[in-house]
């Protein structure tokens, strides 16, 4: 992981103690003394970087365009912990069909995934 250094600021002045009315000056901050003055590089603004391109599902969930739309959705909702509420495992389906369509290149993947999306979303 690349760090670069974080530049200093000025900082506002600003009243210490009202009563006395005593107060700081606007003073420049040096970058030593920002908490953490190393911070991860994060490129340039708008820009993704490529180790962060990828996609990494939470759990393998078994759905796959190809199937029926009926065995598709029933495979992710079976895929879901037994431990949750039936409207916390319907919700959890919806995320993980709305962040597949967000991040797939395949155009069919992401058509297949929203409509599957939008079914679950009427269930909720």
């Amino acid at each position: 992981m690349v760090k670069i250094k974080i530049q200093g600021y000025k900082r506002k002045g600003f009243i210490k103690d009202v009563k006395k009315g005593s107060g700081i000056r606007m003073k420049y901050i040096s970058p030593t003394k920002v908490r953490g003055h190393m911070r991860k590089d994060t490129g340039k603004p708008g820009k993704t970087r490529e180790e962060d391109k990828w996609f990494e599902p939470g759990r393998h969930t078994g759905w796959s365009k190809d199937e029926p739309q009926k065995k598709r959705i029933n495979t992710i909702m079976l895929s879901q912990s037994k431990s949750l509420t039936p409207h916390n495992r319907t919700l959890r389906a919806f995320r993980q069909l709305n962040s597949l369509a967000n991040v797939t290149t395949d155009k069919s993947t992401e058509i297949e995934a929203r409509k599957d999306a939008a079914i679950l979303r009427r269930r909720l």
